[in-house]
């Protein structure tokens, strides 16, 4: 028999043929949930004292000195949202000032005094 060809509806075009066969997710964020299980993340470690003795004294010492925005690199625990533990992340730059608890670099990025881990600059060097 020969192909009917409708005399009122224009023919379909080849992506749109296509698109009646493309698969369909059937259960909706499954596929989010199981990348989401995979994730891993780090618990947070317990510092030794002489650790938060040298930090302390690291930080006294950046509060002293923060109005010449030293240049400094520091490791900080970041927990995760989602899921128990976290990360730990480095940032590197010049400290806009450190006060109420939190350092503040002057790209704007603001970090938890309570959370960083290492403090290391060449401010630090000088002593």
């Amino acid at each position: 028999m020969p192909h009917h060809v409708s005399l009122r509806h224009r023919p379909m075009t080849r992506l749109g043929r296509a698109a009646q066969f493309a698969p369909f997710a059937a259960l909706t964020g499954y596929e989010d949930a199981i990348l989401e299980t995979g994730r891993l993340t780090s618990s947070r470690r317990e510092l030794g004292e002489d650790t938060k003795t040298e930090l302390d004294r690291r930080q006294a010492l950046l509060m002293a000195r923060q109005k010449g925005h030293p240049y400094i690199k520091a490791v900080y625990f970041k927990a995760d949202i989602r899921k128990k533990g976290g990360a730990y992340l480095s940032v590197s730059g010049n400290v806009l000032k450190v006060t109420g608890g939190m350092m503040i670099f002057t790209d704007g990025t603001v970090i938890p005094m309570k959370d960083i881990t290492v403090i290391d600059g060449d401010i630090f060097k000088e002593i």
